[in-house]
């Protein structure tokens, strides 16, 4: 393509794409040509969005001090922007990353804002990230409403990533909380789902 900005947005969703993918080293490659273009052409918007992805990237990888680097970035372009919507999204990102790197108040602190700013397709999974706090804390009762919130928003707004991972957590509740009478429910839940993909 002519349009720099079309190419560079192309390959930071490529990028994002490839890490669920779990091709590490595609998906890095693909965003940093994305934030290369974006710095040359100085597009401060998809610099900012660059970052936030490879702050996606490494957490997926489980490089939370990387990610959490690049969320950092990202959230300085976005705040001197008061650019909400992708403030919101990095913050969502960032909270998960410090709710396992042993900073889950700041985590939850990030989750929060996002819920309360953010999109509402973001909000699937804030709630789903929310429910995990609670689920480390084995806080059953509030993981529980948080994953049933994410499934029904994931409903309304066709997130079918999130309304799936807060299935299977919802799950996993059940079997911590020895609710074994729920599993056929879920089995024919899980039909219906897998029906629908």
């Amino acid at each position: 393509l002519d349009d720099y900005q079309r190419t560079a947005l192309l390959l930071n969703n490529m990028g994002f794409v490839n890490a669920f993918r779990g091709n590490r080293r595609k998906a890095l490659d693909n965003c940093l040509s994305a934030l290369e273009i974006w710095e040359e052409t100085d597009y401060g918007r998809g610099v900012g969005a660059a970052y936030s992805t490879l702050g996606e990237i490494y957490r997926r990888f489980d490089q939370q001090e990387e990610a959490l680097y690049h969320y950092e970035k990202a959230l300085d372009i976005f705040s001197d922007a008061n650019d909400i919507e992708w403030m919101s999204i990095v913050r969502c990102g960032r909270g998960a990353a410090l709710l396992v790197s042993g900073n889950p108040e700041k985590g939850i602190e990030d989750i929060k804002w996002a819920l309360d700013n953010g999109p509402e397709n973001l909000k699937p999974r804030a709630l789903h990230y929310q429910a995990h706090f609670f689920i480390v804390q084995e806080e059953w009762i509030s993981a529980k409403k948080y994953l049933e919130k994410a499934r029904e928003i994931s409903g309304r707004t066709g997130n079918r990533q999130y309304n799936f991972r807060s299935f299977a957590d919802l799950i996993d509740i059940a079997w911590e909380t020895g609710k074994f009478n729920q599993w056929k429910n879920s089995r024919d839940e899980l039909d219906r789902l897998c029906t629908q993909m």
